[in-house]
Protein backbone atom coordinates (compact mmCIF):
# COMPACT_ATOMS: atom_id res chain seq x y z
CA UNK A 1 0.00 0.00 0.00
CA UNK A 2 2.16 2.80 1.11
CA UNK A 3 4.10 1.23 -2.12
CA UNK A 4 1.44 2.19 -4.06
CA UNK A 5 1.08 5.18 -2.79
CA UNK A 6 4.35 6.57 -3.79
CA UNK A 7 3.73 5.89 -7.03
CA UNK A 8 0.18 7.62 -7.20
CA UNK A 9 2.57 10.55 -5.85
CA UNK A 10 5.10 10.43 -8.23
CA UNK A 11 2.28 10.17 -11.30
CA UNK A 12 0.44 13.23 -9.49
CA UNK A 13 3.76 15.21 -9.74
CA UNK A 14 4.66 14.71 -13.43
CA UNK A 15 1.42 15.65 -14.49
CA UNK A 16 1.90 18.98 -12.28
CA UNK A 17 5.84 19.24 -13.75
CA UNK A 18 3.63 19.15 -17.19
CA UNK A 19 1.34 21.46 -16.16
CA UNK A 20 3.97 23.87 -14.68
CA UNK A 21 5.84 23.92 -18.55
CA UNK A 22 2.28 24.52 -20.03
CA UNK A 23 1.92 27.95 -18.13
CA UNK A 24 5.42 28.94 -18.84
CA UNK A 25 5.34 28.73 -22.59
CA UNK A 26 1.40 30.62 -22.20
CA UNK A 27 3.58 32.87 -20.25
CA UNK A 28 1.04 35.41 -19.24
CA UNK A 29 0.07 37.34 -15.84
CA UNK A 30 -2.75 34.65 -15.40
CA UNK A 31 0.05 32.18 -15.67
CA UNK A 32 1.91 33.39 -13.07
CA UNK A 33 -0.49 33.71 -10.80
CA UNK A 34 -1.40 30.11 -11.50
CA UNK A 35 2.50 29.23 -10.83
CA UNK A 36 2.63 31.33 -7.51
CA UNK A 37 -0.45 29.46 -6.45
CA UNK A 38 1.64 26.06 -7.38
CA UNK A 39 5.01 27.55 -5.16
CA UNK A 40 3.15 27.75 -1.80
CA UNK A 41 0.24 24.46 -1.73
CA UNK A 42 2.68 21.69 -4.06
CA UNK A 43 5.04 19.41 -2.90
CA UNK A 44 8.62 20.47 -2.63
CA UNK A 45 9.99 19.52 -6.06
CA UNK A 46 6.69 20.79 -8.10
CA UNK A 47 6.90 23.83 -5.15
CA UNK A 48 10.84 23.93 -6.68
CA UNK A 49 9.81 23.79 -10.22
CA UNK A 50 7.25 25.85 -9.91
CA UNK A 51 9.47 29.01 -8.10
CA UNK A 52 12.02 28.60 -11.04
CA UNK A 53 9.17 28.93 -13.94
CA UNK A 54 8.41 32.45 -11.97
CA UNK A 55 11.52 33.00 -12.34
CA UNK A 56 12.05 32.64 -15.69
CA UNK A 57 8.67 34.43 -16.09
CA UNK A 58 9.88 37.46 -13.98
CA UNK A 59 13.05 37.61 -16.13
CA UNK A 60 10.55 38.18 -19.25
CA UNK A 61 8.77 40.94 -16.81
CA UNK A 62 5.91 38.49 -16.03
CA UNK A 63 4.83 38.93 -12.26
CA UNK A 64 1.94 37.58 -10.61
CA UNK A 65 -0.97 40.73 -10.39
CA UNK A 66 -0.36 40.15 -6.04
CA UNK A 67 2.88 38.66 -5.25
CA UNK A 68 2.70 36.93 -1.97
CA UNK A 69 6.65 37.22 -0.70
CA UNK A 70 8.17 35.28 1.99
CA UNK A 71 10.66 35.96 4.73
CA UNK A 72 13.72 35.85 2.23
CA UNK A 73 12.67 37.88 -0.78
CA UNK A 74 11.31 41.07 1.69
CA UNK A 75 13.74 44.26 1.00
CA UNK A 76 15.92 44.21 4.47
CA UNK A 77 14.37 46.98 6.42
CA UNK A 78 15.94 48.96 9.38
CA UNK A 79 15.98 47.47 12.65
CA UNK A 80 13.41 49.77 14.17
CA UNK A 81 10.12 50.44 14.18
CA UNK A 82 8.55 52.29 10.68
CA UNK A 83 9.89 56.21 10.69
CA UNK A 84 7.84 58.33 8.32
CA UNK A 85 9.73 61.30 10.01
CA UNK A 86 13.28 59.89 8.11
CA UNK A 87 11.61 59.25 4.95
CA UNK A 88 10.22 62.75 5.07
CA UNK A 89 13.84 64.33 5.72
CA UNK A 90 15.62 62.22 3.09
CA UNK A 91 13.54 63.12 -0.13
CA UNK A 92 15.92 63.60 -2.79
CA UNK A 93 17.68 60.60 -4.54
CA UNK A 94 20.48 60.26 -7.07
CA UNK A 95 21.85 57.54 -9.55
CA UNK A 96 25.32 57.46 -10.48
CA UNK A 97 26.65 55.22 -13.53
CA UNK A 98 29.12 52.47 -12.80
CA UNK A 99 32.50 53.32 -13.18
CA UNK A 100 35.38 50.74 -14.37
CA UNK A 101 34.98 48.45 -11.51
CA UNK A 102 31.53 48.04 -11.70
CA UNK A 103 30.08 50.13 -9.35
CA UNK A 104 27.10 51.93 -9.29
CA UNK A 105 26.16 54.62 -6.78
CA UNK A 106 22.55 55.74 -5.19
CA UNK A 107 22.60 58.61 -2.92
CA UNK A 108 20.20 60.09 -0.77
CA UNK A 109 20.06 63.96 0.28
CA UNK A 110 17.98 65.87 2.89
CA UNK A 111 17.62 68.43 -0.06
CA UNK A 112 19.37 69.72 -2.85
CA UNK A 113 21.05 72.60 -1.08
CA UNK A 114 21.90 71.97 2.19
CA UNK A 115 24.72 69.89 3.09
CA UNK A 116 24.75 65.66 4.17
CA UNK A 117 24.44 63.06 1.42
CA UNK A 118 24.25 59.20 2.07
CA UNK A 119 26.04 57.42 -0.34
CA UNK A 120 25.31 53.46 -0.81
CA UNK A 121 28.39 51.61 -3.37
CA UNK A 122 26.58 48.72 -5.34
CA UNK A 123 29.44 46.35 -7.15
CA UNK A 124 28.37 44.47 -10.23
CA UNK A 125 26.93 41.35 -8.27
CA UNK A 126 24.64 43.57 -6.84
CA UNK A 127 26.15 43.69 -3.87
CA UNK A 128 26.04 46.61 -1.11
CA UNK A 129 30.36 47.24 -0.27
CA UNK A 130 30.43 50.62 0.98
CA UNK A 131 28.53 53.21 2.76
CA UNK A 132 29.96 56.75 2.52
CA UNK A 133 28.50 60.17 4.48
CA UNK A 134 29.59 63.17 2.40
CA UNK A 135 29.12 66.61 4.15
CA UNK A 136 28.99 68.45 0.68
CA UNK A 137 25.71 69.83 -1.24
CA UNK A 138 24.54 67.33 -4.02
CA UNK A 139 25.86 69.75 -6.71
CA UNK A 140 29.25 69.50 -5.41
CA UNK A 141 29.29 66.10 -4.93
CA UNK A 142 28.05 65.70 -8.83
CA UNK A 143 30.89 68.24 -9.92
CA UNK A 144 33.28 65.84 -7.90
CA UNK A 145 32.37 62.60 -10.33
CA UNK A 146 34.99 61.09 -11.70
CA UNK A 147 35.81 61.09 -15.85
CA UNK A 148 36.00 57.77 -17.01
CA UNK A 149 36.54 57.10 -20.79
CA UNK A 150 36.88 60.21 -21.32
CA UNK A 151 33.97 62.05 -19.90
CA UNK A 152 32.31 62.36 -16.80
CA UNK A 153 30.19 59.72 -14.96
CA UNK A 154 26.45 60.45 -15.67
CA UNK A 155 24.21 61.27 -13.05
CA UNK A 156 20.70 61.96 -12.66
CA UNK A 157 18.11 62.91 -9.73
CA UNK A 158 15.46 59.88 -9.30
CA UNK A 159 12.56 59.50 -7.05
CA UNK A 160 13.26 59.14 -3.19
CA UNK A 161 11.03 56.15 -3.18
CA UNK A 162 12.79 54.48 -5.67
CA UNK A 163 16.55 55.68 -4.73
CA UNK A 164 15.39 54.02 -1.27
CA UNK A 165 13.62 50.76 -2.97
CA UNK A 166 17.31 49.93 -4.70
CA UNK A 167 18.98 50.55 -1.62
CA UNK A 168 16.99 48.21 0.29
CA UNK A 169 16.80 45.59 -2.28
CA UNK A 170 20.89 45.63 -2.75
CA UNK A 171 20.93 44.89 1.04
CA UNK A 172 18.75 42.25 0.50
CA UNK A 173 21.02 40.96 -2.03
CA UNK A 174 23.72 41.32 0.07
CA UNK A 175 22.42 39.38 2.56
CA UNK A 176 21.37 36.67 0.08
CA UNK A 177 24.90 35.88 -1.54
CA UNK A 178 26.24 36.07 2.06
CA UNK A 179 28.39 38.64 1.25
CA UNK A 180 30.29 40.64 3.80
CA UNK A 181 28.21 44.11 4.96
CA UNK A 182 30.14 47.29 5.18
CA UNK A 183 30.46 48.98 8.37
CA UNK A 184 27.81 51.24 9.24
CA UNK A 185 24.88 49.61 6.38
CA UNK A 186 22.53 49.02 9.15
CA UNK A 187 22.73 52.31 10.96
CA UNK A 188 22.28 54.00 7.14
CA UNK A 189 19.81 51.96 6.05
CA UNK A 190 17.70 52.84 9.84
CA UNK A 191 18.40 56.73 8.63
CA UNK A 192 16.71 56.60 5.33
CA UNK A 193 14.03 54.66 6.74
CA UNK A 194 12.29 51.89 5.96
CA UNK A 195 11.44 51.01 2.37
CA UNK A 196 7.39 50.39 2.08
CA UNK A 197 6.95 51.00 -1.87
CA UNK A 198 8.38 48.17 -4.54
CA UNK A 199 8.77 49.23 -8.42
CA UNK A 200 7.57 46.03 -10.00
CA UNK A 201 9.93 46.91 -13.08
CA UNK A 202 12.76 49.57 -13.84
CA UNK A 203 12.05 53.49 -13.55
CA UNK A 204 13.05 53.74 -17.18
CA UNK A 205 9.86 51.79 -18.30
CA UNK A 206 7.58 54.33 -17.15
CA UNK A 207 9.22 57.18 -19.86
CA UNK A 208 10.67 54.66 -22.55
CA UNK A 209 9.92 51.47 -23.81
CA UNK A 210 11.79 49.45 -26.32
CA UNK A 211 8.88 48.94 -28.99
CA UNK A 212 9.06 47.53 -32.22
CA UNK A 213 12.94 45.89 -33.90
CA UNK A 214 15.36 48.67 -32.71
CA UNK A 215 18.84 48.75 -34.81
CA UNK A 216 21.69 48.50 -32.13
CA UNK A 217 25.04 49.01 -33.89
CA UNK A 218 27.57 46.41 -31.97
CA UNK A 219 30.43 48.54 -32.21
CA UNK A 220 28.67 51.69 -30.47
CA UNK A 221 30.51 53.83 -27.74
CA UNK A 222 27.56 53.20 -25.70
CA UNK A 223 27.09 50.06 -25.91
CA UNK A 224 30.84 48.66 -25.39
CA UNK A 225 31.03 50.81 -22.10
CA UNK A 226 28.10 49.06 -20.93
CA UNK A 227 29.54 45.45 -22.15
CA UNK A 228 32.35 46.16 -19.97
CA UNK A 229 30.84 47.56 -16.68
CA UNK A 230 29.28 43.54 -17.34
CA UNK A 231 32.15 42.41 -17.93
CA UNK A 232 32.74 43.09 -13.47
CA UNK A 233 30.04 40.52 -13.11
CA UNK A 234 31.47 37.74 -14.54
CA UNK A 235 32.86 34.88 -11.57
CA UNK A 236 36.09 33.87 -11.92
CA UNK A 237 35.25 30.12 -11.36
CA UNK A 238 33.63 30.46 -14.91
CA UNK A 239 35.86 33.09 -17.04
CA UNK A 240 38.91 31.21 -16.53
CA UNK A 241 38.05 28.18 -17.91
CA UNK A 242 36.25 29.76 -21.08
CA UNK A 243 39.19 31.83 -21.72
CA UNK A 244 41.61 29.05 -21.70
CA UNK A 245 39.68 26.67 -23.40
CA UNK A 246 38.77 29.58 -26.06
CA UNK A 247 42.64 30.32 -26.36
CA UNK A 248 43.46 26.97 -26.86
CA UNK A 249 40.98 26.87 -30.14
CA UNK A 250 42.59 29.99 -31.34
CA UNK A 251 46.16 28.68 -31.17
CA UNK A 252 44.98 25.59 -31.94
CA UNK A 253 47.33 23.73 -35.17
CA UNK A 254 43.80 22.67 -36.39
CA UNK A 255 42.97 24.90 -40.07
CA UNK A 256 39.77 26.28 -38.92
CA UNK A 257 37.82 28.48 -41.47
CA UNK A 258 36.51 31.82 -39.56
CA UNK A 259 32.80 30.46 -39.52
CA UNK A 260 34.01 27.47 -38.02
CA UNK A 261 36.08 29.17 -34.98
CA UNK A 262 32.84 31.44 -34.48
CA UNK A 263 31.10 28.49 -34.03
CA UNK A 264 33.47 26.94 -31.59
CA UNK A 265 33.82 30.03 -29.77
CA UNK A 266 30.27 30.05 -29.71
CA UNK A 267 29.89 26.52 -28.45
CA UNK A 268 32.50 27.59 -25.39
CA UNK A 269 30.64 30.45 -24.52
CA UNK A 270 27.46 28.86 -24.26
CA UNK A 271 28.41 26.37 -22.33
CA UNK A 272 30.42 28.61 -19.65
CA UNK A 273 28.13 31.39 -19.28
CA UNK A 274 25.47 30.26 -16.61
CA UNK A 275 28.94 29.54 -14.14
CA UNK A 276 30.27 32.76 -15.42
CA UNK A 277 26.91 34.94 -14.28
CA UNK A 278 24.87 33.33 -11.94
CA UNK A 279 21.36 33.91 -11.90
CA UNK A 280 21.43 36.42 -8.99
CA UNK A 281 23.91 38.32 -10.60
CA UNK A 282 22.21 37.84 -14.07
CA UNK A 283 19.22 40.09 -12.71
CA UNK A 284 21.50 42.84 -11.02
CA UNK A 285 23.44 42.83 -14.39
CA UNK A 286 19.79 43.55 -16.14
CA UNK A 287 18.33 45.95 -13.57
CA UNK A 288 21.68 47.96 -13.55
CA UNK A 289 21.28 48.24 -17.76
CA UNK A 290 17.40 49.33 -16.99
CA UNK A 291 19.35 52.39 -14.63
CA UNK A 292 22.02 53.21 -17.00
CA UNK A 293 18.80 53.65 -19.81
CA UNK A 294 17.31 55.61 -17.16
CA UNK A 295 20.22 57.62 -16.38
CA UNK A 296 21.23 58.31 -20.98
CA UNK A 297 17.39 59.55 -21.03
CA UNK A 298 17.15 61.70 -17.68
CA UNK A 299 20.42 63.33 -19.79
CA UNK A 300 18.73 63.95 -22.99
CA UNK A 301 19.91 60.74 -24.83
CA UNK A 302 17.28 59.35 -25.79
CA UNK A 303 18.72 56.73 -28.27
CA UNK A 304 21.32 55.48 -26.49
CA UNK A 305 18.47 54.49 -23.70
CA UNK A 306 16.75 52.74 -26.14
CA UNK A 307 19.70 50.77 -27.35
CA UNK A 308 20.70 49.89 -23.93
CA UNK A 309 16.97 49.47 -22.82
CA UNK A 310 16.34 47.07 -26.20
CA UNK A 311 19.23 44.66 -24.60
CA UNK A 312 18.42 44.81 -21.09
CA UNK A 313 14.87 43.55 -22.83
CA UNK A 314 17.19 40.84 -24.75
CA UNK A 315 18.13 39.61 -21.58
CA UNK A 316 15.14 39.19 -19.83
CA UNK A 317 13.51 37.33 -23.09
CA UNK A 318 16.31 34.63 -23.02
CA UNK A 319 15.96 34.09 -19.25
CA UNK A 320 20.20 33.34 -19.22
CA UNK A 321 23.25 34.80 -20.29
CA UNK A 322 24.07 31.88 -22.76
CA UNK A 323 21.51 33.54 -24.71
CA UNK A 324 21.97 37.51 -23.72
CA UNK A 325 23.59 39.16 -26.81
CA UNK A 326 25.45 41.47 -24.47
CA UNK A 327 27.10 38.70 -22.63
CA UNK A 328 28.17 36.94 -25.51
CA UNK A 329 29.71 40.74 -26.42
CA UNK A 330 31.30 41.35 -23.13
CA UNK A 331 32.35 37.42 -22.53
CA UNK A 332 34.69 37.88 -26.23
CA UNK A 333 35.83 41.40 -25.29
CA UNK A 334 37.35 39.19 -21.73
CA UNK A 335 38.76 37.08 -24.04
CA UNK A 336 40.44 39.16 -26.89
CA UNK A 337 41.90 41.43 -23.76
CA UNK A 338 43.14 38.45 -22.27
CA UNK A 339 45.46 37.49 -25.83
CA UNK A 340 46.35 40.65 -25.96
CA UNK A 341 48.06 40.90 -22.27
CA UNK A 342 49.30 37.29 -22.98
CA UNK A 343 50.90 38.31 -26.79
CA UNK A 344 52.50 41.48 -24.64
CA UNK A 345 53.92 39.03 -22.02
CA UNK A 346 55.16 36.40 -25.11
CA UNK A 347 57.21 39.63 -26.32
CA UNK A 348 55.30 39.81 -29.56
CA UNK A 349 52.99 43.33 -30.86
CA UNK A 350 49.68 42.92 -29.52
CA UNK A 351 48.72 44.76 -32.62
CA UNK A 352 49.58 41.98 -34.68
CA UNK A 353 46.99 39.86 -32.59
CA UNK A 354 45.06 37.94 -35.04
CA UNK A 355 41.70 38.80 -33.28
CA UNK A 356 42.71 42.39 -34.53
CA UNK A 357 42.22 41.51 -37.74
CA UNK A 358 38.71 41.17 -38.74
CA UNK A 359 37.75 42.06 -35.25
CA UNK A 360 35.48 38.46 -34.89
CA UNK A 361 35.04 37.95 -31.61
CA UNK A 362 32.87 40.92 -31.18
CA UNK A 363 30.28 40.27 -34.36
CA UNK A 364 30.15 36.79 -33.72
CA UNK A 365 26.75 35.66 -35.00
CA UNK A 366 24.45 33.37 -33.60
Amino acid sequence: MPRNKKIGNRSKDVGLREEIASLLERGDTAAADELQVMAASATSEVAKAARRALHLLDLRGIRPTSRVQDASERPIVAASPASPKAQSIWRVGLLVEADTSGDITFAMARSETSGGILAFIVNASGVIVKVAEHPAALQDFVNQLPVVMERRLLSAHIPADYARYRIHEAARVTSELNALRPIGLSQALQTIGPCDKTFDRALVYESLDVGGVVEVPMDGKVIVREAYTILNTFEAEGSEPFVMSAIERLTSSLVLTDQQLRDELSRLFRSAANRMMPAPVYEQALRRLEDHALLHYLNGDAASARSILWHAAQGRRAGEPAGWRIAEITAFMLLRETTRRLSSHDGSDPDDDELDDESPIIQLPR
